[in-house]
């Protein structure tokens, strides 16, 4: 963990000391790109509609394979993304 902190502090350029210390560590390892690589791949899940559209398809396989009850969700996930794309 000290090793870890110590790193942080490198990369922020200041020293930091009791719970300040250990809020910028979570702060900077939550904020931090682990897997730059990826970007290219997860970027359209950065967009709100996007998630839904995976709900959308998770109920619609939960519909066809498990419960045909699902289809109500999957209904109202459509007209959530129908009313939001629509609305503003």
């Amino acid at each position: 963990m000290n090793r870890l902190l110590n790193a942080v502090e490198r990369m922020c350029n200041f020293t930091l000391t009791g719970p300040n210390r250990l809020v910028q560590t979570i702060v900077t390892i939550g904020n931090y790109d682990f897997c730059p690589w990826a970007n290219c791949y997860v970027y359209w899940l950065k967009q709100p509609i996007s998630w839904f559209g995976v709900v959308c398809l998770a109920a619609t396989l939960t519909a066809v394979f498990v419960e045909p009850r699902a289809w109500i969700m999957v209904g109202s996930v459509v007209a959530v993304m129908l009313t939001g794309t629509i609305w503003p």
